[in-house]
């Protein structure tokens, strides 16, 4: 018979509050706080629902649960046709909406964003030169769909818009229950052109992009960013082009895409015979486009990942982010084919990484990269059992990650997306 020990005796008795406390959390508290924080907009009200959280004594498990599980979506929401008007740094923007008219909070939408042409016009509503409340029939919609709307202060190619579709982006979600992993982004003309600028530096909400009569390769005049081909391969793209386009001859399609060949980026490509610059052939390759972004869902946790940027500020694809550049290697670059603008400097820097998971290992191949963070979910990773990263063949890190609510409540804050969420930071730093 085993002999009595007082000391585990007393630990065991220390350990029952917090046992109970977990165990008497209070389930609607929870949910109340959640749903509160998703609508939140200022730093300060999100800061006090994370410490009324924590002093809740929930755990971590938990709150991934209800995040994934039990957020709450209003019915008392505007359908149909919708106009939102706002202003985003003294910038005036007006994005139009359509909304089924049969949505319910109960389910998951999927959401197409689409991005119109005439970028560069003084109108500051072109948009509604594209659209208007019967362009959809919003008893049969499935889907919400989303016209923003650009101007010559803000064209497709120019940060502003990046700020623009994250803050649409943003808004949807909080008001409206939307399948995260449907969220697609196309455009037609310069909104087909725009889409490759958007894409090169935020691809991790988007699925899939699809780009109709469009110049690609207008980036090197249009933008101020060098584009990063190899980054467009992070997602499937469609291109469509007329034969017949005055504006945007298809043959201006060729270098781009031998760019894309060169950077072994998979696409499809479509030349619809005999039109002009239009999209009235749309009819015809329906089922194509339907079937593409059908086919076509996010995957939220990428087992393989490649970032090039020259910009920390765009350093993010999906769980990965170049923190800081080392200003280093021009040579290794040079297989990486891009379009630079014409009046930037050709010797500029950028930095690439690569990673590659498998089970709790991950290995990281970067160039010119002097820091970077990988953002660990307990969806992806077995946080009971260490994680290993290796970069550049160097093991760089070894050990068990613990799981930390206010990373989780951070990210979910920045992504709104219940499909992503992350439990743990690891820098690296070269």
């Amino acid at each position: 018979m085993k002999k009595f020990n007082p000391f585990i005796f007393a630990q065991l008795f220390f350990l029952i509050p917090i046992i109970t406390l977990s165990q008497n959390v209070n389930q609607s508290e929870i949910e109340m706080l959640i749903n509160k924080y998703r609508q939140t907009e200022g730093p300060y009200q999100s800061k006090k629902i994370i410490k009324d959280l924590n002093q809740s004594g929930v755990d971590y498990d938990i709150l991934l649960v209800n995040i994934k599980d039990n957020i709450n979506y209003s019915s008392d929401v505007k359908k149909a046709y919708i106009e939102w008007r706002y202003a985003i740094d003294s910038i005036e923007y007006l994005t139009i909406l359509f909304v089924p008219n049969n949505y319910s909070p109960e389910k998951k939408y999927p959401v197409s964003f689409i991005l119109h042409g005439a970028a560069t016009t003084f109108n500051t509503e072109v948009v509604k030169l594209y659209v208007n409340k019967d362009s959809y029939n919003c008893d049969t919609l499935d889907r919400i769909v989303v016209y923003p709307g650009c101007w010559v202060m803000c064209p497709w190619w120019r940060e502003r818009q990046t700020k623009n579709l994250d803050y649409l982006l943003n808004k949807i979600k909080q008001n409206y229950n939307v399948d995260e992993n449907n969220i697609h982004l196309s455009g037609i003309s310069d909104g087909g052109t725009g889409i490759i600028y958007q894409a090169n530096l935020n691809v991790t909400p988007w699925a899939s992009f699809r780009s109709y009569i469009s110049n690609p390769g207008a980036m090197s005049r249009l933008s101020d960013k060098t584009t990063f081909i190899k980054n467009l391969g992070n997602r499937p793209f469609l291109f469509i082009s007329s034969e017949k386009d005055e504006l945007f001859p298809p043959s201006l399609m060729d270098s781009f895409l031998e760019k894309m060949k060169q950077a072994n980026n998979s696409y499809q490509y479509i030349l619809a015979p005999g039109y002009k610059h239009e999209i009235s052939w749309m009819p015809l390759y329906r089922d194509t486009i339907l079937h593409f972004y059908q086919n076509n869902p996010r995957t939220p946790y990428p087992t393989t990942l490649f970032w090039q940027t020259d910009n920390p500020k765009y350093g993010r694809n999906h769980w990965v982010i170049i923190d800081k550049l080392l200003y280093k290697d021009k040579q290794n670059l040079e297989k990486y084919p891009v379009i630079k603008p014409v009046n930037k400097d050709i010797d500029s820097f950028s930095a690439i990484i690569e990673v590659k998971r498998t089970e709790n290992t991950i290995h990281v191949k970067t160039i010119n990269v002097k820091q970077y963070t990988l953002l660990l979910s307990s969806e992806q990773f077995n946080f009971e059992k260490e994680i290993q990263v290796y970069t550049n063949g160097a093991l760089t890190f070894q050990g068990i990650v613990t799981k930390d609510i206010e990373t989780l409540l951070k990210w979910y804050k920045k992504d709104l997306d219940r499909t992503m969420l992350f439990g743990a930071e690891l820098t690296i730093k070269m």
